[in-house]
């Protein structure tokens, strides 16, 4: 069995970020339903930040949304397979809104959501703290 660590955790994270893109125009509730679990291993772990894990969480039930796909019912499906665990708990409770780290752009077959750039300057702001 493969170890879920941190570096492979953020892996998945970011499969799931794509996906909640990809929902939009696939419309497949199987996908939902491994996208939650692959959250849930995420959100079990409790390697990477919460509020990083529920911000995809967020894109993944908007994108659901707007797929017509019951979230919700999504996560019940996996929870059912897998037994009760606090963090379906807290997934029920994401927001559908989209995250301000986030953009959403029309496809003629869907959505897909963008990272918004931060402005920040990497380089900069690396030289002033002598990296």
């Amino acid at each position: 069995m493969v170890e879920l660590t941190k570096d492979r955790s953020w892996a998945l994270l970011g499969w799931v970020e794509r996906v909640a893109s990809r929902i939009t125009r696939v419309r497949d509730e199987g996908i939902l339903d491994l996208a939650i679990f692959a959250l849930q291993s995420i959100g079990r772990l409790e390697v990477i930040d919460l509020r990083d894990v529920l911000l995809v969480g967020g894109l993944l039930r908007r994108g659901s949304e707007f797929a017509q796909l019951d979230f919700a019912a999504g996560i019940n499906r996996v929870e059912s397979r897998l037994g009760r665990h606090p963090f379906f708990s807290t997934l029920l409770l994401v927001s559908v809104r989209l995250p301000s780290t986030h953009e959403e752009v029309s496809l003629d077959s869907g959505m897909e959501f963008r990272r918004v750039p931060t402005g920040i300057d990497v380089t900069e702001l690396m030289r002033r703290f002598g990296e």
